[in-house]
Parts: C-alpha cells; sequence; structure tokens
C-alpha cells in the first residue's frame, strides 16, 4: 500500500523544489524521481523552468547537471539559449559536447520561432568553435545558411575560404537548401576544388536539374576521360539533353566496360521524347563508324522506341554487326504484330547465325507478351504454311520452348 503515496510524492516533493516552495525536498528526492522530473521539463518553451534549471547545471551529479542541460536545449527560449552559450565562456566546463548539442537545438527552436537574432551567436560559435563535432558541425551550417540574406553568395564565400570536411560539408549543404539554380556552374570555377569535390558538385547540381551545369557536362564528355567522366555520363543520363548523346555513343563504345555500360544506361534512361527522334536520325544518317552506329540501335532498342521498329526491320536484313545490334533491339521493341515477318525472316534466312538471331528476336518478342496464346496461333499458321520439313521442325521447337517456359539458345 505504501508505494501507492510514495511515488507520487516524490515527484510532488521535486515539482516544489524547482517552484521555490522548498529547497530541501529536491536534494532529498530519490534519484531516479529526481532525474525523471529534470527531464520531464524539457518541452519548447517552458519558459518558466528556465531559471530553476540553470543551478542544476552545476549540480555535481552528473545525470542531473546533464539532464538540464538538454531540457534547456529543449526549451530553446532566448534565456535557456543565453544561459547555454554563458557555458562557452568557462573553459572547465565539463560538458563540452552536450552543450554544443543543447546549442544547436536551442538554435533550431529560435529559428523557428522568429528569434534569429538570438539564434545567431549560438550558430557562429559552434562553426568557429575548433572542438565542435561534425554531425553538430554540419547542422550549424544548415542553420547559417537560413540566417543569412543570400544564401547561394555565402555558400560560394564558404567553399572559397574552408578547407578539408568543413568544405565538403557546405558543398553538401546545397543539396539541402533552395539557392535557385546556377550554383552548380559558379561553384565549379572554383579552381581549388578536389576531384572528389567536383564529383559531389555534378552529382548535386544534377539531382536539382541545375541547368547550369550542362555546358560543364558536355565539356567533360567531349575530352579525354578523366576522373570526372563517369559522373558526368551518369549526369547526362538525369537531365536527358540531346546535345549529350553523342557524345555518349561515342563512350558507349570505350574499352572499359564500366564505362561502357554506363554510357548504353544513361542513353536508355534519358527522359526525353526529342532523344527518340535524335537517334532515328542518326540511324537514317549515320554520320559514325559502324560501331558508334550500332550503339545507336542498341539505344533505341533500350528505350523500346516503337517508331524504330520499321527501319530496324530493315538493318536486321543485313550481315555484320549493324545487323546483328538490329535483330536484338528488334526482340526489346517490335509489336507482336510483326512476329510474322520475323518468323519469316528466320526462316529464309540462310545464314546460320543470323538465323539464330531471328530465333532469338521472335522469342524475346513472345517473352514480352502477357499472354502467349495469340503468338502461338501465328506460330501454328506458318507452321501449317511451311514448305519443308526443317522449317516445320524449326517452328515445332520454338512453339515447345514457349509452351515450356524455356530460354532461347545462345543468347548473348
Amino acid at each position: 500500500m505504501i508505494y501507492r503515496w510514495l511515488i507520487p510524492l516524490c515527484l510532488l516533493l521535486c515539482w516544489a523544489t524547482l517552484r521555490g516552495e522548498s529547497s530541501r525536498a529536491l536534494p532529498d528526492a530519490p534519484y531516479a524521481q529526481k532525474l525523471a522530473f529534470i527531464q520531464s521539463q524539457g518541452q519548447p518553451g517552458n519558459a518558466e523552468v528556465v531559471s530553476l534549471l540553470i543551478p542544476l547545471l552545476d549540480d555535481p551529479v552528473h545525470d542531473y547537471a546533464l539532464a538540464a542541460l538538454h531540457a534547456l536545449g529543449e526549451i530553446g527560449t532566448p534565456a535557456a539559449a543565453e544561459e547555454i552559450l554563458r557555458r562557452t565562456e568557462q573553459p572547465d566546463f565539463r560538458y563540452p559536447t552536450p552543450r554544443d548539442h543543447a546549442m544547436l537545438r536551442a538554435a533550431q527552436l529560435l529559428i523557428r520561432s522568429g528569434h534569429l537574432a538570438e539564434a545567431t551567436p549560438l550558430v557562429d560559435w559552434l562553426l568557429e568553435s575548433p572542438i565542435t563535432h561534425a554531425p553538430v558541425q554540419k547542422g550549424a551550417l544548415l542553420l547559417k545558411v537560413q540566417l543569412v540574406a543570400h544564401p547561394m553568395s555565402w555558400i560560394l564565400e564558404e567553399v572559397r575560404e574552408s578547407k578539408g570536411d568543413t568544405r565538403q560539408m557546405v558543398i553538401q549543404l546545397s543539396a539541402q537548401v533552395d539557392t535557385g539554380l546556377g550554383l552548380g556552374a559558379q561553384l565549379l570555377q572554383q579552381s581549388t576544388l578536389t576531384d572528389r569535390e567536383q564529383i559531389q558538385v555534378l552529382t548535386i547540381a544534377a539531382y536539382k536539374r541545375d541547368p547550369s551545369i550542362l555546358p560543364v557536362l558536355s565539356q567533360i564528355l567531349g575530352a579525354e576521360p578523366s576522373v570526372l567522366t563517369d559522373v558526368a555520363i551518369w549526369a547526362a543520363g538525369e537531365f536527358g539533353e540531346v546535345e549529350h548523346v553523342d557524345p555518349l555513343l561515342v563512350l558507349a563504345t570505350s574499352d572499359e566496360s564500366s564505362r561502357q555500360k554506363a554510357a548504353r544506361a544513361a542513353l536508355v534512361r534519358m527522359n526525353n521524347p526529342a532523344v527518340d527522334a535524335f537517334l532515328r536520325n542518326r540511324l537514317a544518317e549515320p554520320v559514325a563508324g559502324q560501331v558508334v552506329q550500332a550503339e545507336v540501335i542498341r539505344a533505341l532498342g533500350g528505350r523500346a522506341d516503337p517508331a524504330a521498329v520499321e527501319p530496324l526491320l530493315a538493318l536486321g536484313r543485313e550481315s555484320g554487326i549493324i545487323g546483328r545490334e538490329a535483330r536484338r533491339a528488334l526482340g526489346y521493341v517490335a509489336p507482336l504484330t510483326e512476329l510474322g515477318q520475323v518468323v519469316e525472316h528466320w526462316l529464309s534466312t540462310e545464314d546460320s547465325s543470323d538465323a539464330s538471331d531471328w530465333q532469338r528476336t521472335a522469342y524475346r518478342i513472345i517473352l514480352r507478351q502477357a499472354d502467349p496464346g495469340p503468338a502461338l496461333e501465328i506460330l501454328e499458321s506458318h507452321r501449317m504454311a511451311a514448305g519443308s520439313e526443317e522449317s516445320r521442325g524449326r517452328l515445332n521447337g520454338l512453339m515447345a520452348r514457349v509452351v515450356e517456359g524455356g530460354t532461347p539458345t545462345a543468347d548473348s
């Protein structure tokens, strides 16, 4: 029975002390109840308990002092922030890291409540202190950009003046704030940026769709491969600008497999109908060698451009790399209505390698169908009309694989 009233009584004694009604009740309260009560006072705007929490910052019991410090940060009033900042003047203050976290939290609440002038000295101290930990410094940078009149100018100045991890944090910060367009190109003009920092800038600018870096991308893609080439390839795929198609086609022929794959993926990922039209024009009027032309065909297949079916069918009858890539692309773009024509090419082609390509093309077309029934009907009609046992045997084999759900032979 005694426990029913003991805990409430302890909490009441704690409250009495904090309200100034008893100077001895809080020290005499049980540890857990006293700590829980101090922690419960950390509510935004709870200004009335600030003066009562301040003495606890020097309490010999560490947990009480830390709880009071945390509570002041969570209260976040000008008076609470002033007291936390005052502790920076004490070189022997026992809890510098918790103090900095409390200062950051108080600054956040001050900015949220419109007390920008009161938040400024807290943020500035955190940024100027040599002992501020990286997570707190990053948070302070994010608050600082909310306090300055011109965020873009401030970021540019910080990038010019700062070094190492701080500069990288400022660059990362540009992804989180609305600085307007144009920041990417201005940052890239900083001659002191490391390769890693330039990659950061390009990545962030691409995510933000900052068109100011488009000329920079063109320059990087058209130059000799460098550490920036791979990120420029990715960024070009994100922007989807026609001006980058030709450089990407050339990079898609690279001997370096990872770069080749990245360029091919970027060509497919470009979300711009004008790119399809540009590639079809390149198909009709090739301006480069067969290797690049093959990449044009591969890109059209990957993009599943239905308007490319007719020219791809014509190119599929050719031999060599162009015909092979055209036949492969048709498997990913040709509709079911073209299956009959593909089957006819397969059965009439004398070259065994080309015939195998047409067979795989037919099978890919069928695999893309939700219901294989109509495709099987087309194959059956050609089987009935086949003029040789060999052709009927081929069709029987393909129909069996469709029914069994197998894979085409010797795919590349």
